[in-house]
């Protein structure tokens, strides 16, 4: 399932466990960022491409850690539930 991230200067970001997409609200051009750092879709020119890749290695810790913390959320909704 994907996450919503955030959303700036017109950009959402968006993450799943596997990789973390970058859309623009007003065009739907699409960048999708594996873990690794491989571009596996990418709709953007070369420049902003390359300003979305910045973008992605500056706030990748910060997903990971989404990530973790959107874990414990659903394992701990779980264990209540039981």
């Amino acid at each position: 399932m994907r996450h919503d991230y955030c959303e700036k200067d017109g950009i959402y970001i968006k993450c799943t466990d596997n990789d973390v997409c970058f859309e623009d609200v007003n065009t739907a051009e699409t960048v999708l960022v594996l873990n690794d750092g491989m571009l596996a879709i990418n709709n953007f020119d070369k420049k902003r491409t390359e300003t979305i890749m910045k973008i992605y290695w500056k706030i990748y810790k910060t997903i990971v850690y989404f990530r973790t913390l959107d874990r414990f959320v659903i394992a701990r909704s779980e264990a209540t539930k039981n």
